[in-house]
């Protein structure tokens, strides 16, 4: 008779919401926000009569998730003849907590007692974790285009953790890329009937 046990279960759960407000055909602000959580536990029982010893054991093991994310975008775009202004100015966050405990019950004399809560604290060991987490981020990107051939990007960004001490806590990346597309200029016209497309690029970051 084989009264072992393995119960597991699990429930995941996510929402989250994309706003997005026009003020004008240049400029538009968005929003997104987003909650995330995951919980599982898994309880189990091995009787005495599957185990070589002849110990009937049990288990009890939970562990939660928790993230809630936010990015602000302000975007503008403006087109004027041969220019493009393309420009991002963002923020970011996000928290995380995660926990989890368990416990362990051995030398269980009876098989009647098949779970945790029915065994002596003697007998009983475990532990339980709790862990929490932040994220921070400013960024901005600007591109320049003229004529659909020539391009400018610089962008920059700020990042900063918790996981981090306050020393190392904030990290600077900034980069910049410039292009050109070559066989797009009138003196490059006849390169066309054997290459689709010259271009030049150059990046940093």
């Amino acid at each position: 008779n084989d009264d072992s046990r393995d119960d597991n279960s699990e429930n995941n759960f996510t929402v989250s919401n994309d706003a997005l407000i026009k003020f004008s055909k240049a400029f538009n602000f968005r929003n997104n926000i987003s909650y995330t959580t995951n919980g599982s536990s898994r309880d189990q029982f091995i009787p005495s009569t599957t185990n070589v010893a002849q110990i009937a054991s049990a288990s009890s093991l939970t562990s939660t998730y928790n993230k809630v994310a936010i990015e602000n975008l302000f975007n503008y775009t403006g087109k004027y003849d041969n220019h493009l202004v393309m420009v991002t100015l963002g923020q970011s966050a996000e928290k995380e907590k995660q926990s989890g405990s368990s416990l362990y019950g051995n030398f269980i004399p009876t098989d009647q007692i098949n779970t945790v809560s029915g065994v002596t604290s003697q007998n009983m060991s475990g532990g339980s974790t709790q862990n929490e987490a932040g994220l921070l981020s400013y960024f901005a990107r600007a591109s320049y285009f003229y004529k659909d051939r020539y391009n400018l990007s610089l962008s920059f960004r700020a990042d900063g953790s918790s996981r981090f001490g306050p020393d190392t806590r904030w990290g600077h990346f900034p980069s910049a890329s410039v292009f050109w597309i070559i066989s797009d200029e009138p003196f490059a016209e006849g390169l066309k009937k054997t290459v689709d497309v010259i271009k030049i690029r150059a990046s940093y970051g």
